[in-house]
C-alpha cells in the first residue's frame, strides 16, 4: 500500500480518536488509540508517524467538522443560517435549508424521435 494511503488512513483514524476523547485526555492517548485502530486493521501498523506529524499541520489534513457540528467555540451557541443571530437551541434545528430529492434524476430529458413514414410516390 503507497504510504499516501496509509497517511490518510491514520489521519481519519487519529480524527476519530480525537473526536471521541474525552476530558483529561492527552494528544499521546489519542496517537495511541489511532496508532492501535491502525494496526487492527493492518498487522504490520503504522511506519509514518514523523511523516504524518508534517503533513498533520497543513489545512489538507485538517479536520472537517461533522454536519451539523460547528466548526468552532464552545458548541453551546450556533449561528443560524438565515440571520447573523445566535441562539441555543437543541443542535440541528436551526438548519433550514432546502434538500433536493436525491431520487430525482436531474439530467434533461430527451425528445423521443419521430417515426419516419415510407416514402409513397
Amino acid at each position: 500500500m503507497p504510504m499516501l494511503t496509509k497517511i490518510n488512513f491514520f489521519n481519519g483514524l487519529w480524527q476519530q480518536a480525537d473526536r471521541i476523547r474525552v476530558s483529561g485526555c492527552s494528544d499521546v492517548e489519542v496517537m495511541n488509540r489511532a496508532l492501535k485502530d491502525f494496526k487492527s486493521k493492518y498487522p504490520s501498523g503504522f511506519h509514518h508517524v514523523e511523516a504524518w506529524e508534517v503533513v498533520s499541520k497543513h489545512d489538507k489534513w485538517a479536520p472537517v467538522p461533522l454536519l451539523g457540528e460547528d466548526s468552532g467555540g464552545s458548541g453551546k451557541k450556533r449561528k443560524s443560517f438565515d440571520s447573523d443571530n445566535y441562539n441555543t437551541g437543541t443542535p440541528g434545528t436551526e438548519f433550514n435549508r432546502d434538500i433536493p430529492d436525491i431520487n430525482v434524476d436531474p439530467s434533461p430529458t430527451r425528445q423521443k424521435k419521430k417515426e419516419k413514414r415510407p416514402a409513397t410516390s
